[in-house]
C-alpha cells in the first residue's frame, strides 16, 4: 500500500456474492482511483491501514473475460501491480463498453 500513489487505478475482484458465505461470483465488481496521498489508519480494522479512494460499482465482469491481462495465476487478498500495457488493456476492458473482451 505504501507504493500506491494518488491517481493509481484500483480494480476490485469479488470471489463470492456476499462475504463470507455468498455464492461463487468470480468477477470484477468495482473500479476506482486512489485519491489519498498517504496510507491512513483504518477505521474498520484495528491496527490496519487504508488509502482514500473513489470507488464505483460496475456490472460484474467475469474473471474469465479479463484474465489474459493479469500476470498472477490467482487472486488473493491484497494489492498487486499490473504492468502498464496490461493495466491499460484491463482498464479499457472494464470501463469502455465497446472494448473487446476475449474469453480465456
Amino acid at each position: 500500500m505504501q507504493r500506491m500513489s494518488a491517481g493509481d487505478r484500483i480494480i476490485i475482484y469479488s470471489p463470492t456474492t456476499d462475504y463470507p458465505d455468498g455464492e461463487p461470483l468470480r468477477a470484477v465488481t468495482a473500479i476506482g482511483t486512489v485519491i489519498g496521498a498517504e496510507p491512513e489508519a483504518s477505521k474498520v480494522i484495528e491496527g490496519g491501514y487504508c488509502r482514500a479512494a473513489e470507488i464505483t460499482e460496475i456490472e460484474p465482469v467475469p474473471l474469465s473475460r479479463v484474465r489474459q491481462h493479469l500476470v498472477v495465476p490467482l487472486l488473493r487478498y491484497g494489492f498487486f501491480a499490473v504492468a502498464d500495457e496490461s493495466s491499460d488493456a484491463l482498464w479499457a476492458a472494464l470501463t469502455e463498453p465497446s472494448a473487446d473482451l476475449v474469453e480465456s
